[in-house]
């Protein structure tokens, strides 16, 4: 009798395709790969931990890099899902400038707090129609919960149970936890952009049931860059 009571949530073996990449010709085949793909993409905050496991090709003469965050985290297939560690192969500056060349557009959990630490600047306005947030659109599909973080999307929308940010780092921020227990780390990061990547259809499709995929496309996600380019650039105040 009780067996009919027991209920299996939906298997997930994603885990089991989280890569890290710290060597750059390794990361250049990723970026290739994600040609003509939809990508989705996080930038990891944090202070970057240099090459501890690089192939040693770099001289000892060359400068290490200066990097602005830990490492991006990107997801393009149910088997392609990395996070791109920076350190002295791979530079931020080199993910800034990269950015997926040729991807047929770019998915983001949280898309303007993703642009402001990948240090971007103008975005074309051909462009800015082939981004998705994850955010903008669970938020309109209901905007009284109030917070919209990759565990509670994967859970409302995908029927998968994910450990949340808070359950991977606890109150460490992911530079320490990597050093701590860097598979928690990657796991966390890697999770944010698969269930943004695996999200995207189901929330573009509840958006069209709700007719609110106009409001989304016309209003909401263009005023994310409006938003984004006021604050990247500032507002002039006449006097």
């Amino acid at each position: 009798m009780l067996s009919r009571f027991n209920v299996e949530a939906p298997k997930n073996n994603a885990e089991e395709h989280f890569v890290v990449v710290r060597d750059l010709k390794t990361a250049e085949r990723v970026f290739e790969k994600a040609k003509c793909r939809e990508v989705a993409f996080a930038v990891v905050p944090g202070e970057s931990l240099g090459n501890s496991e690089s192939d040693g090709q770099l001289s000892l003469f060359s400068e290490p890099a200066s990097n602005d965050y830990l490492a991006v985290s990107i997801c393009f297939s149910e088997e392609d899902i990395y996070f791109i560690c920076t350190g002295d192969e791979i530079s931020s500056s080199f993910l800034d400038e990269t950015k997926y060349p040729g991807s047929k557009s770019w998915i983001s959990p949280d898309l303007k707090t993703n642009l402001h630490r990948f240090k971007s600047k103008e975005i074309k306005a051909d462009d800015r129609g082939r981004y998705f947030d994850m955010m903008v659109a669970a938020y309109l599909i209901n905007p009284l919960v109030g917070e919209y973080p990759y565990d509670a999307v994967a859970k409302d929308y995908l029927g998968l149970m994910i450990s949340s940010k808070k359950d991977y780092l606890g109150k460490l921020d992911f530079t320490q936890m990597m050093k701590e227990d860097e598979k928690k780390a990657v796991d966390c990061a890697c999770y944010e952009v698969y269930t943004a990547w695996k999200s995207k259809p189901v929330l573009l499709q509840k958006l069209k049931e709700m007719d609110m995929l106009t409001l989304y496309k016309d209003i909401e996600l263009p005023l994310v860059f409006v938003l984004y380019d006021m604050e990247n650039e500032g507002i002039r105040l006449m006097e």
